[in-house]
């Protein structure tokens, strides 16, 4: 794009056949001549992908905290580290989707 070469990971061999490698170059193509960055469009479906499943950091916090008020209410014990960790993170992060869980 724009001159520079880039490249795209579609899988390695045997998990990826001929066809369908092929099959992808074709698409990557089509975007490229649509002036669509083939890697950034990738990039933001995955995004995409995990905040339709819930996995952003706001989503997490909000359940984190209402399981430590019901333990609290409970009177039931909790891990010191895990709070301060997940919150901190939370208020920088926002509605942005990650990978990984407190």
């Amino acid at each position: 794009m724009h001159g520079k070469e880039r490249l795209l990971s579609i899988g390695q061999y045997p998990d990826v056949s001929l066809a369908q490698a092929r099959k992808a170059k074709e698409v990557v193509r089509s975007q490229v001549a649509e002036g669509i960055a083939p890697s950034e469009a990738k990039q933001e479906a995955k995004a995409l992908a995990r905040e339709a499943h819930g996995n952003t950091f706001a989503k997490i916090d909000a359940a984190f905290v209402s399981k430590q008020q019901i333990e609290d209410k409970l009177g039931l014990s909790r891990s010191s580290a895990a709070p301060s960790a997940c919150l901190s993170h939370t208020s920088l992060k926002g509605d942005r989707a990650f990978r990984a869980q407190c």
